[in-house]
């Protein structure tokens, strides 16, 4: 049987300019999109598919072309990297009909149906696991896509070649237990980087409805972030071995700021801490540390002794994002634990942004 023929005449398409082979590429499998003048134009990725699956034969230059020699003329002559092909054929594989719609790098439209009569349901970018995910982007993003009512899809080519996907989504997380003061102030003494409440009959009501701390054989302890919050609140009062001198001695009671100074010399990132877990308390989540999940803080939308933990939380940058390996690190801990998946930043209007990251597989 004669293939399909298809020229490259530029860096952006591959033109099918026999109208019955065109119409029979558009018209049955969704691949490319017809010219006025007739003809078909498919994009190069396109092209490489239907080449790789013997369905096509391509000429550059009046010279006709393998699979190697054109996907080595796509990458060298366009801006299109090898992992964006990968993308593709795993989304095509998969049954879906796949269109290019900027801002994004793929729409997709279920297998079998028209692209006449329905609409895409998902939007999708791809990037490398090089790449960094960074959230500004990522939410720009994902709130294009919400406004247009469509999913929004990430994938991820790893060096092997495989593809990870994942759905990031725009998230408003809410608890139901708002913080009280109790009405009357506790005294804890800051031990290095610990936090000791010896009368722990004080703190027994903040710990019976919000679980502040940990309760130990006599001693109740806080973590810094939590003693911090107290702090600010005026509901702690806080003694230590003066952290402005060199003395020794416990002296008297110390400022927020005094707290905030000593503690980042134990915990780097303290205040970048501190700053998520206020956010989390004016949103009526119990809050405790994430560390066994490798996330910034594990929080509860109600008791958590008569519920699980809902949510883990980490920060990130606006400015470096993180990893991708690390996102997905973070992404997977969470699936295996039952827990969602949040990552934090701090927006261009300096309000907290919520982004929820999970992994699919997305079928047709």
């Amino acid at each position: 049987m004669t293939l399909p023929v298809a020229r490259i005449f530029d860096e952006h398409k591959a033109v099918v300019i026999d109208k019955e082979d065109g119409n029979r590429l558009y018209g049955k499998h969704c691949f490319g999109q017809p010219l006025s003048g007739g003809g078909t134009a498919l994009t190069l990725i396109e092209a490489a598919y239907l080449v790789e699956r013997n369905k096509l034969s391509v000429i550059i230059r009046d010279r006709p072309v393998d699979f190697s020699q054109l996907i080595d003329f796509i990458v060298s002559q366009t801006d299109t990297d090898f992992h964006r092909y990968v993308a593709y054929r795993d989304l095509k594989n998969r049954g879906f009909i796949v269109k290019f719609t900027s801002p994004f790098d793929f729409s997709l439209y279920p297998g079998g149906s028209s692209i006449r009569r329905n609409t895409s349901r998902k939007y999708v970018d791809v990037f490398s696991e090089r790449h960094r995910f960074m959230p500004d982007a990522m939410y720009g993003k994902t709130l294009k896509s919400r406004e247009l009512r469509k999913i929004y899809l990430v994938q991820i080519v790893d060096e092997e070649g495989d593809v990870t996907y994942y759905e990031i989504s725009i998230t408003d997380p809410r608890g139901k237990i708002p913080h009280i003061s109790p009405g009357t102030k506790v005294k804890g003494i800051l031990l290095e980087g610990s936090l000791i409440v010896f009368d722990k009959e004080k703190l027994r009501d903040l710990f019976e409805r919000e679980f502040f701390g940990q309760v130990r054989e006599s001693t109740h302890q806080l973590s810094l972030v939590e003693a911090a919050f107290l702090l600010k609140k005026n509901i702690l009062e806080v003694s230590a071995k003066d952290p402005l001198n060199k003395n020794g001695e416990l002296g008297g009671s110390i400022s927020f700021e005094q707290f905030m100074e000593h503690g980042e010399k134990y915990e780097s990132d303290l205040s970048e801490r501190y700053l998520l877990y206020e956010e989390l308390k004016r949103r009526d989540l119990i809050v405790k540390t994430g560390f066994k999940y490798g996330a910034y803080f594990r929080a509860y939308r109600d008791d958590p002794e008569e519920n699980h933990a809902e949510y883990l939380f980490h920060l990130l940058s606006s400015k470096t994002g993180k990893n991708w390996p690390d996102i997905s690190r973070s992404v997977r801990v969470a699936h295996g634990v039952r827990k969602k998946m949040i990552f934090v930043f701090p927006g261009i209007d300096e309000k907290m942004k919520y982004l929820m990251v999970q992994r699919v597989k997305p079928s047709c």
